[in-house]
């Protein structure tokens, strides 16, 4: 029953230390998903050319030796151009998720927008129109 207690503040200082976080975060703003989208783009199109300049390089490294690269029976296959060959395929594959995700943002950025709405308010025995600063959120359907 003594060992218990320590155990048990053991565990609860263990559990709140490593505890989804409760505090949230402000709403990404418009400027927020512009600069997320700009530098998604960019690191797509590293990888991209990167990749494409990767594989055309190796493709070259690759052309003297076309037979030996599709021999079955040849014991090296797997060369350092093959290799360069496949790592710049995949980055290239790898910059399409990436450039879709930057349009998404993009859009996302373009959907949202503040707007002053003209709310009628009661003051003084009378209905006045004031501006009120809202974000609006554009939704296609």
């Amino acid at each position: 029953m003594k060992k218990s207690g320590p155990v048990v503040i053991f565990m609860a200082i263990a559990f709140s230390s490593f505890s989804q976080d409760t505090i949230t975060t402000a709403p990404l703003t418009r400027q927020d998903y512009l600069q997320k989208s700009k530098s998604q783009k960019t690191t797509a199109n590293i990888l991209r050319y990167g990749g494409a300049a990767l594989a055309l390089t190796s493709l070259f490294l690759i052309s003297d030796d076309v037979g030996g690269v599709l021999d079955p029976t040849d014991k090296d296959n797997f060369s350092a151009a093959t290799v360069l060959l496949c790592a710049g395929a995949a980055a290239a594959i790898i910059s399409i998720p990436l450039r879709s995700a930057a349009r998404k943002n993009e859009q996302r950025a373009m959907s949202l927008s503040f707007k002053n709405f003209q709310v009628p308010q009661l003051t003084n025995k009378s209905i006045v129109q004031k501006a009120l600063p809202s974000i609006t959120l554009k939704i296609s359907l």
